[in-house]
């Protein structure tokens, strides 16, 4: 899978991966979350998406596990969030959505380990959030909403 990220400027540039995650572009709105302060251009496999100045993203980690992984505002984590909930709320496909996230987790520089426990939790959660999405009244699809809907109130 090829994977560009870009930023629109006065020309449009291929930006290190890395410095698209600096401080100035986004910023931190809450505990949980941030918002993009320019629009980035993310190419996969020859297919761009535009994620617009404004979109608001987070790394959905439970309070709890806050010491152990880090706060869902990390700056590492930024870059991987970012993309991977933009991708989420386009309804990409959900398994290269998730690739892709532990693929931005490592560029970043994210500990190996804590790459495959993020990376585990997005498969489970995304599992929750997709379920939670799907277009019935089923009993577990009622649940999956209530599940994704409260999960992370608490703040």
């Amino acid at each position: 899978m090829k994977l560009q990220i870009q930023t629109y400027s006065e020309k449009e540039e291929l930006v290190d991966i890395l410095s698209l995650a600096r401080d100035y572009d986004y910023q931190v709105i809450s505990k949980r979350s941030s918002r993009l302060l320019r629009d980035i251009f993310v190419r996969i496999n020859g297919e761009t998406k535009i994620i617009k100045k404004g979109f608001v993203f987070g790394a959905s980690i439970p309070k709890i596990f806050w010491r152990v992984i880090g706060k869902p505002t990390n700056q590492k984590f930024a870059l991987a969030s970012l993309v991977h909930d933009y991708l989420y709320k386009i309804k990409y496909n959900r398994d290269r959505s998730d690739e892709i996230f532990r693929t931005l987790l490592d560029w970043s520089g994210v500990n190996g380990h804590r790459v495959a426990l993020m990376f585990y939790a997005v498969r489970l959660g995304g599992h929750a959030f997709y379920a939670a999405r799907a277009n019935n009244d089923r009993w577990t699809t009622k649940f999956w909403r209530w599940t994704v809907k409260n999960a992370y109130s608490n703040d």
